[in-house]
């Protein structure tokens, strides 16, 4: 059997095109709110949905909450679509979904994106690569020094000297290699590494508010320099 998708937006021509892009990747249903969404779930199972973050009668992180616990599954993959706006994208990572990508939507964001949902009993952490850079972590009281080793479009790792608490939200502001851009995006430590013998600190970092332009920026960035021979694709779910 074919692997059921949700598409969930109110704009036609974006339920047409994310129809096309996953047409390849299984059987595509579509929904214009979260309440026709709400419905096709609960008239037939589904493997993975994609939702945009605004909709006529509700927002992408509460209708995540919602499929989820109508499929009696926390963790349904939920890909939420947003406008590019960072609190948007701080909401729907702190709702858990499974990825979130930004407008204007990218076939390959798109297709990697739900592609690595439908693996049966696979990972689903986003591919990130080696990079050695130089960032600067601003906290409410607290300012760190460190070098980001490794990085995909939905976190990174950093050694440092010292280990933050983790839960702990810090402003992350680093240049990528190789590139002139400065990124300043928001990001919570999610897990931390104790370093051995002579070996620094480490600790992963989830982006929180990421803007549209910052996350296409990061996505380009991986996307140009990834391989799978050279690194984990599969590292830790978006960190």
């Amino acid at each position: 059997m074919l692997p059921q998708i949700l598409v969930v937006d109110d704009v036609p021509m974006f339920v047409e095109l994310e129809s096309m892009f996953l047409s390849g990747c299984g059987s595509v249903r579509t929904a214009s709110n979260g309440r026709e969404a709400l419905e096709a779930l609960a008239a037939s199972p589904i493997d993975v949905a994609v939702v945009d973050f605004r909709l006529p009668d509700t927002t992408g992180d509460v209708l995540c909450r919602e499929l989820r616990e109508l499929a009696g599954d926390p963790t349904l993959p939920v890909v939420l679509v947003s406008s590019g706006d960072a609190a948007e994208h701080a909401l729907a990572v702190r709702a858990g979904a499974s990825d979130v990508i930004s407008k204007p939507v990218s076939r390959t964001a798109l297709v990697g994106a739900v592609s690595r949902m439908l693996v049966p009993g696979g990972p689903r952490g986003l591919p990130r690569i080696p990079c050695d850079t130089p960032a600067r972590l601003r906290g409410a009281d607290l300012e760190i020094e460190g070098r980001v080793v490794n990085l995909s479009r939905g976190g990174l790792f950093v050694r440092a000297d010292w280990l933050p608490p983790q839960g702990s939200e810090f402003t992350v502001e680093f240049t990528l290699p190789d590139d002139d851009t400065p990124l300043a995006p928001t990001a919570t430590a999610v897990w931390r590494q104790p370093g051995k013998d002579r070996s620094a600190n480490g600790f992963g970092m989830r982006f929180l508010e990421l803007d549209g332009a910052t996350l296409n920026a990061l996505d380009g960035y991986v996307h140009e320099r990834y391989s799978p021979s050279a690194t984990d694709a599969w590292a830790g779910a978006l960190s």
